[in-house]
Protein backbone atom coordinates (compact mmCIF):
# COMPACT_ATOMS: atom_id res chain seq x y z
CA UNK A 1 0.00 0.00 0.00
CA UNK A 2 1.17 3.27 -1.29
CA UNK A 3 1.81 6.47 0.95
CA UNK A 4 0.01 9.30 0.75
CA UNK A 5 2.15 12.19 -1.15
CA UNK A 6 -0.02 15.17 -1.13
CA UNK A 7 0.14 16.37 -4.71
CA UNK A 8 -2.37 16.20 -7.81
CA UNK A 9 -1.73 14.31 -10.66
CA UNK A 10 -1.67 15.68 -14.38
CA UNK A 11 -5.40 15.77 -14.94
CA UNK A 12 -5.55 18.68 -12.26
CA UNK A 13 -2.62 20.59 -13.72
CA UNK A 14 -4.27 20.24 -17.51
CA UNK A 15 -7.71 21.43 -16.44
CA UNK A 16 -6.41 24.35 -14.05
CA UNK A 17 -3.84 25.45 -16.84
CA UNK A 18 -6.62 25.38 -19.49
CA UNK A 19 -8.37 27.75 -17.37
CA UNK A 20 -5.40 29.55 -16.93
CA UNK A 21 -4.42 30.03 -20.90
CA UNK A 22 -8.32 31.36 -20.90
CA UNK A 23 -7.92 33.78 -18.60
CA UNK A 24 -4.62 34.89 -18.73
CA UNK A 25 -5.84 35.86 -22.95
CA UNK A 26 -8.74 37.54 -21.78
CA UNK A 27 -6.59 39.64 -19.29
CA UNK A 28 -3.74 40.31 -22.69
CA UNK A 29 -6.71 41.28 -24.96
CA UNK A 30 -7.92 43.95 -22.28
CA UNK A 31 -4.96 45.59 -21.38
CA UNK A 32 -4.06 45.76 -25.53
CA UNK A 33 -7.45 47.18 -26.24
CA UNK A 34 -7.53 49.82 -23.54
CA UNK A 35 -3.87 50.62 -24.40
CA UNK A 36 -4.70 51.36 -27.58
CA UNK A 37 -7.60 53.06 -27.33
CA UNK A 38 -5.65 55.82 -24.96
CA UNK A 39 -3.25 56.26 -27.40
CA UNK A 40 -6.44 57.23 -29.42
CA UNK A 41 -7.90 59.53 -27.53
CA UNK A 42 -4.45 61.05 -27.22
CA UNK A 43 -4.12 61.70 -30.64
CA UNK A 44 -6.28 63.64 -33.74
CA UNK A 45 -4.29 61.75 -36.40
CA UNK A 46 -6.78 58.86 -36.78
CA UNK A 47 -9.71 61.52 -37.05
CA UNK A 48 -7.54 63.47 -39.83
CA UNK A 49 -6.04 60.88 -41.75
CA UNK A 50 -10.02 59.24 -42.31
CA UNK A 51 -11.22 62.88 -43.31
CA UNK A 52 -8.96 63.34 -45.98
CA UNK A 53 -9.65 60.18 -47.90
CA UNK A 54 -10.55 60.72 -51.51
CA UNK A 55 -13.40 57.92 -51.22
CA UNK A 56 -13.88 57.84 -55.45
CA UNK A 57 -10.48 56.62 -56.10
CA UNK A 58 -9.76 54.56 -53.20
CA UNK A 59 -9.20 50.75 -54.00
CA UNK A 60 -11.85 48.57 -51.94
CA UNK A 61 -9.98 46.67 -49.69
CA UNK A 62 -9.44 42.58 -50.45
CA UNK A 63 -10.89 44.03 -54.11
CA UNK A 64 -9.57 44.93 -57.37
CA UNK A 65 -11.73 47.56 -57.79
CA UNK A 66 -12.46 51.43 -56.53
CA UNK A 67 -15.87 52.39 -54.99
CA UNK A 68 -16.74 54.17 -57.97
CA UNK A 69 -16.02 51.46 -60.09
CA UNK A 70 -18.29 49.44 -57.80
CA UNK A 71 -20.63 51.23 -57.59
CA UNK A 72 -20.73 52.12 -61.57
CA UNK A 73 -20.55 48.30 -62.43
CA UNK A 74 -23.58 47.79 -59.99
CA UNK A 75 -25.54 50.86 -60.18
CA UNK A 76 -25.31 53.05 -62.89
CA UNK A 77 -27.01 52.33 -66.15
CA UNK A 78 -26.60 55.09 -67.97
CA UNK A 79 -24.25 54.92 -70.78
CA UNK A 80 -23.38 58.81 -70.81
CA UNK A 81 -22.54 58.77 -66.96
CA UNK A 82 -18.28 57.92 -67.06
CA UNK A 83 -16.14 56.66 -64.48
CA UNK A 84 -15.17 60.00 -64.00
CA UNK A 85 -18.26 61.30 -63.32
CA UNK A 86 -18.87 58.85 -60.74
CA UNK A 87 -15.75 59.73 -58.70
CA UNK A 88 -16.96 63.16 -59.05
CA UNK A 89 -20.17 62.12 -57.19
CA UNK A 90 -19.08 60.07 -54.31
CA UNK A 91 -16.49 62.72 -53.44
CA UNK A 92 -19.23 65.01 -53.42
CA UNK A 93 -20.85 63.52 -50.59
CA UNK A 94 -18.21 63.65 -48.65
CA UNK A 95 -18.84 60.43 -46.56
CA UNK A 96 -14.95 60.29 -45.18
CA UNK A 97 -15.81 63.87 -43.11
CA UNK A 98 -18.59 62.40 -42.17
CA UNK A 99 -17.07 59.31 -41.00
CA UNK A 100 -14.41 61.33 -39.35
CA UNK A 101 -17.25 63.21 -37.28
CA UNK A 102 -18.31 59.80 -35.75
CA UNK A 103 -15.25 58.61 -34.95
CA UNK A 104 -14.65 62.11 -32.88
CA UNK A 105 -17.53 61.72 -31.30
CA UNK A 106 -17.03 58.39 -30.06
CA UNK A 107 -13.42 59.25 -28.70
CA UNK A 108 -15.40 62.17 -27.12
CA UNK A 109 -17.44 59.70 -25.44
CA UNK A 110 -14.59 58.01 -23.77
CA UNK A 111 -13.01 61.19 -22.80
CA UNK A 112 -16.48 62.76 -21.57
CA UNK A 113 -16.91 65.11 -23.39
CA UNK A 114 -19.97 63.70 -24.97
CA UNK A 115 -22.75 61.95 -22.81
CA UNK A 116 -24.90 59.68 -25.69
CA UNK A 117 -24.67 56.83 -27.62
CA UNK A 118 -23.10 57.03 -31.25
CA UNK A 119 -25.28 56.30 -33.43
CA UNK A 120 -25.48 56.65 -37.56
CA UNK A 121 -29.19 56.27 -38.49
CA UNK A 122 -29.90 55.83 -42.40
CA UNK A 123 -31.65 59.39 -42.58
CA UNK A 124 -28.42 61.07 -42.32
CA UNK A 125 -27.15 59.07 -45.39
CA UNK A 126 -30.07 60.82 -47.50
CA UNK A 127 -29.46 64.06 -45.74
CA UNK A 128 -25.65 63.77 -47.37
CA UNK A 129 -27.22 62.74 -50.61
CA UNK A 130 -30.01 65.46 -50.72
CA UNK A 131 -26.97 68.01 -49.62
CA UNK A 132 -24.46 67.06 -52.42
CA UNK A 133 -27.42 66.25 -55.24
CA UNK A 134 -26.58 70.17 -56.38
CA UNK A 135 -22.78 69.30 -56.91
CA UNK A 136 -23.38 65.88 -58.55
CA UNK A 137 -25.87 67.47 -61.42
CA UNK A 138 -23.44 70.41 -61.85
CA UNK A 139 -20.19 68.45 -62.19
CA UNK A 140 -20.94 64.73 -63.07
CA UNK A 141 -25.12 65.38 -64.20
CA UNK A 142 -26.07 63.23 -62.29
CA UNK A 143 -29.28 63.00 -60.47
CA UNK A 144 -30.84 60.92 -57.54
CA UNK A 145 -34.25 60.17 -57.52
CA UNK A 146 -36.45 59.17 -55.00
CA UNK A 147 -36.23 56.08 -55.93
CA UNK A 148 -32.68 55.50 -55.70
CA UNK A 149 -32.65 57.19 -52.35
CA UNK A 150 -35.03 54.52 -51.26
CA UNK A 151 -32.54 51.64 -52.59
CA UNK A 152 -29.94 52.97 -51.24
CA UNK A 153 -32.01 53.22 -47.51
CA UNK A 154 -32.87 49.56 -48.68
CA UNK A 155 -29.18 48.62 -49.03
CA UNK A 156 -27.96 50.39 -45.71
CA UNK A 157 -31.06 49.42 -43.32
CA UNK A 158 -29.46 46.26 -42.34
CA UNK A 159 -25.82 47.05 -41.45
CA UNK A 160 -26.56 50.50 -40.02
CA UNK A 161 -29.56 49.45 -38.00
CA UNK A 162 -26.70 46.16 -36.52
CA UNK A 163 -24.33 48.69 -35.55
CA UNK A 164 -26.80 50.84 -34.27
CA UNK A 165 -27.93 48.64 -31.96
CA UNK A 166 -24.75 46.63 -31.01
CA UNK A 167 -23.54 50.97 -29.60
CA UNK A 168 -26.74 50.68 -27.82
CA UNK A 169 -26.21 47.83 -26.10
CA UNK A 170 -22.86 48.63 -24.91
CA UNK A 171 -23.07 52.74 -24.24
CA UNK A 172 -27.07 53.32 -24.08
CA UNK A 173 -27.33 54.70 -20.60
CA UNK A 174 -25.11 56.73 -18.31
CA UNK A 175 -23.78 53.88 -16.53
CA UNK A 176 -22.50 52.13 -18.91
CA UNK A 177 -20.96 55.18 -20.46
CA UNK A 178 -19.20 55.40 -16.77
CA UNK A 179 -18.27 51.92 -16.80
CA UNK A 180 -17.14 52.63 -20.20
CA UNK A 181 -14.40 55.55 -19.57
CA UNK A 182 -13.17 54.08 -16.77
CA UNK A 183 -12.30 50.27 -18.72
CA UNK A 184 -10.37 52.82 -21.42
CA UNK A 185 -8.39 54.55 -18.46
CA UNK A 186 -4.93 54.01 -16.63
CA UNK A 187 -6.66 52.61 -14.06
CA UNK A 188 -7.63 49.98 -16.00
CA UNK A 189 -4.29 48.52 -17.25
CA UNK A 190 -3.13 48.61 -13.32
CA UNK A 191 -5.84 46.56 -12.52
CA UNK A 192 -5.33 44.17 -15.40
CA UNK A 193 -1.96 44.23 -14.63
CA UNK A 194 -2.39 43.54 -11.24
CA UNK A 195 -4.71 40.06 -12.48
CA UNK A 196 -1.61 38.89 -14.61
CA UNK A 197 0.57 38.80 -11.41
CA UNK A 198 -1.92 37.15 -9.41
CA UNK A 199 -2.60 34.29 -12.31
CA UNK A 200 0.95 33.90 -12.43
CA UNK A 201 1.07 33.17 -8.93
CA UNK A 202 -1.77 30.94 -9.50
CA UNK A 203 -0.28 29.02 -12.28
CA UNK A 204 3.04 28.71 -10.20
CA UNK A 205 0.93 27.20 -7.45
CA UNK A 206 -0.69 24.99 -9.55
CA UNK A 207 2.20 23.20 -10.92
CA UNK A 208 3.59 22.77 -7.30
CA UNK A 209 0.95 21.18 -6.24
CA UNK A 210 0.85 18.69 -8.91
CA UNK A 211 4.84 17.77 -8.35
CA UNK A 212 6.29 20.67 -10.69
CA UNK A 213 8.66 23.27 -9.84
CA UNK A 214 7.31 26.85 -9.78
CA UNK A 215 9.07 27.78 -12.99
CA UNK A 216 6.82 25.75 -15.08
CA UNK A 217 4.11 27.76 -14.46
CA UNK A 218 6.06 31.05 -15.40
CA UNK A 219 6.69 29.04 -18.71
CA UNK A 220 3.20 28.13 -19.55
CA UNK A 221 2.71 32.18 -19.16
CA UNK A 222 5.46 33.46 -21.14
CA UNK A 223 4.40 31.23 -23.93
CA UNK A 224 0.65 32.33 -23.90
CA UNK A 225 1.48 35.64 -23.88
CA UNK A 226 4.31 34.79 -27.02
CA UNK A 227 1.91 33.11 -29.42
CA UNK A 228 -0.67 35.52 -30.11
CA UNK A 229 1.29 39.03 -29.53
CA UNK A 230 3.78 36.96 -32.29
CA UNK A 231 0.92 36.86 -34.32
CA UNK A 232 -0.34 40.19 -34.22
CA UNK A 233 3.15 41.27 -34.40
CA UNK A 234 3.80 39.61 -38.11
CA UNK A 235 0.47 40.96 -39.62
CA UNK A 236 1.03 44.09 -38.86
CA UNK A 237 4.73 44.01 -39.78
CA UNK A 238 3.52 42.22 -43.14
CA UNK A 239 0.81 44.95 -43.70
CA UNK A 240 3.89 47.59 -42.91
CA UNK A 241 5.86 46.02 -45.74
CA UNK A 242 2.95 45.65 -47.82
CA UNK A 243 2.41 49.12 -47.98
CA UNK A 244 5.74 50.04 -49.42
CA UNK A 245 5.34 47.94 -52.68
CA UNK A 246 1.61 50.03 -53.47
CA UNK A 247 1.88 51.66 -56.79
CA UNK A 248 1.70 55.45 -56.77
CA UNK A 249 -1.47 55.83 -59.35
CA UNK A 250 -3.12 53.16 -56.86
CA UNK A 251 -5.27 54.98 -53.22
CA UNK A 252 -5.87 52.88 -50.37
CA UNK A 253 -6.71 53.04 -46.93
CA UNK A 254 -2.98 52.32 -46.17
CA UNK A 255 -2.38 56.14 -44.44
CA UNK A 256 -5.78 55.24 -41.98
CA UNK A 257 -4.56 52.10 -41.60
CA UNK A 258 -1.28 52.82 -40.72
CA UNK A 259 -2.28 55.27 -37.96
CA UNK A 260 -4.46 52.44 -36.46
CA UNK A 261 -1.49 50.06 -36.76
CA UNK A 262 1.25 51.89 -34.93
CA UNK A 263 -0.45 51.35 -31.37
CA UNK A 264 -1.30 47.89 -31.84
CA UNK A 265 2.21 46.95 -33.17
CA UNK A 266 3.80 48.42 -30.09
CA UNK A 267 1.46 47.11 -27.42
CA UNK A 268 2.11 43.98 -28.94
CA UNK A 269 5.73 44.07 -29.19
CA UNK A 270 5.83 44.88 -25.58
CA UNK A 271 3.86 41.90 -24.95
CA UNK A 272 6.20 39.38 -27.06
CA UNK A 273 9.28 40.95 -25.32
CA UNK A 274 7.40 40.57 -21.74
CA UNK A 275 6.82 36.74 -22.31
CA UNK A 276 10.05 36.09 -24.27
CA UNK A 277 11.69 37.60 -20.86
CA UNK A 278 9.62 35.32 -18.16
CA UNK A 279 10.96 32.08 -20.63
CA UNK A 280 14.38 33.30 -20.31
CA UNK A 281 13.62 33.25 -16.67
CA UNK A 282 12.23 29.98 -16.14
CA UNK A 283 15.83 28.79 -18.69
CA UNK A 284 17.19 30.60 -16.00
CA UNK A 285 15.85 28.95 -13.01
CA UNK A 286 16.57 25.54 -14.44
CA UNK A 287 19.70 26.05 -14.91
CA UNK A 288 20.57 27.22 -11.23
CA UNK A 289 18.58 23.93 -10.10
CA UNK A 290 20.44 22.21 -12.19
CA UNK A 291 24.13 23.61 -10.80
CA UNK A 292 22.90 23.64 -7.73
CA UNK A 293 20.47 20.80 -6.71
CA UNK A 294 18.80 21.13 -3.50
CA UNK A 295 15.30 19.09 -4.63
CA UNK A 296 14.18 17.53 -7.32
CA UNK A 297 11.25 18.08 -9.45
CA UNK A 298 8.53 16.42 -7.51
CA UNK A 299 9.36 17.85 -4.26
CA UNK A 300 11.72 14.77 -3.07
CA UNK A 301 15.32 14.79 -2.38
CA UNK A 302 17.80 15.36 -5.20
CA UNK A 303 20.25 12.83 -6.09
CA UNK A 304 23.29 14.49 -4.26
CA UNK A 305 21.53 14.40 -1.52
CA UNK A 306 20.34 10.80 -1.55
CA UNK A 307 23.69 10.03 -1.75
CA UNK A 308 24.78 11.98 0.83
CA UNK A 309 21.87 10.38 3.00
CA UNK A 310 22.72 6.77 2.21
CA UNK A 311 26.69 7.26 3.11
CA UNK A 312 24.98 8.55 6.55
CA UNK A 313 23.19 5.19 6.44
CA UNK A 314 26.39 3.00 5.72
CA UNK A 315 27.50 4.96 8.59
CA UNK A 316 25.07 4.25 11.22
CA UNK A 317 25.38 0.76 9.71
CA UNK A 318 29.00 0.28 10.89
CA UNK A 319 28.14 2.08 14.31
CA UNK A 320 26.01 -0.88 14.89
CA UNK A 321 28.35 -2.88 14.10
CA UNK A 322 31.15 -1.37 16.72
CA UNK A 323 28.16 -1.35 18.93
CA UNK A 324 27.29 -5.26 18.55
CA UNK A 325 31.09 -5.66 19.56
CA UNK A 326 30.92 -4.00 22.14
CA UNK A 327 27.84 -5.81 23.34
CA UNK A 328 29.07 -9.56 22.94
CA UNK A 329 29.33 -11.52 25.84
CA UNK A 330 32.61 -12.39 27.33
CA UNK A 331 34.35 -15.94 26.22
CA UNK A 332 34.22 -18.67 29.14
CA UNK A 333 36.93 -21.89 29.48
CA UNK A 334 36.65 -25.53 29.40
CA UNK A 335 36.43 -26.71 32.75
CA UNK A 336 37.85 -29.85 31.93
CA UNK A 337 40.98 -28.71 29.42
CA UNK A 338 41.04 -25.32 30.22
CA UNK A 339 40.58 -24.46 26.21
CA UNK A 340 38.91 -21.30 25.36
CA UNK A 341 34.84 -21.33 24.27
CA UNK A 342 31.51 -19.37 23.76
CA UNK A 343 29.83 -18.36 27.01
CA UNK A 344 27.19 -20.49 26.03
CA UNK A 345 28.33 -23.90 24.98
CA UNK A 346 27.37 -27.20 25.98
CA UNK A 347 30.36 -29.26 24.69
CA UNK A 348 33.89 -28.39 24.50
CA UNK A 349 35.28 -29.08 20.66
CA UNK A 350 38.37 -29.40 21.39
CA UNK A 351 38.05 -32.46 24.31
CA UNK A 352 34.53 -33.19 23.81
CA UNK A 353 33.54 -33.24 27.77
CA UNK A 354 30.28 -31.87 28.49
CA UNK A 355 30.26 -28.78 30.07
CA UNK A 356 26.89 -29.57 32.36
CA UNK A 357 28.70 -31.98 34.38
CA UNK A 358 30.46 -31.35 37.49
CA UNK A 359 34.18 -32.12 36.96
CA UNK A 360 35.01 -35.23 38.96
CA UNK A 361 37.52 -35.42 41.40
CA UNK A 362 40.39 -37.25 38.70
Amino acid sequence: MSKKTGKHGAGYRVFHSVLCVIATLYLLFALVFTAVLLHYEKSDKLVEEISTVSLGETKIPFAKDTVAERIHADYVTDENISLSDMESAVNAMDIPAYAAEKVDTLLDMFRGDYDAAVQIPVSEITDLLDSSQGSMLDNALILVDEQDKAALEAELSGPLGTCNRVLDTLYGSPALRAFARVRVSIFRIIFDGLLLVLLLIRWMQVFKNSGKAYRHGIKAMGITAVVPSAIVTAVCLYRLVASYFIKDNIKTLAPVEAVLRKPILLDNLLVLLVGILMMLTAMLMKKVTNRHPQTSENGGLSDTMELDTSDLADEDEDDDDDEDDDDMPPETHCIYCKRTLKNDAKFCVYCGKSQTEPPTEE
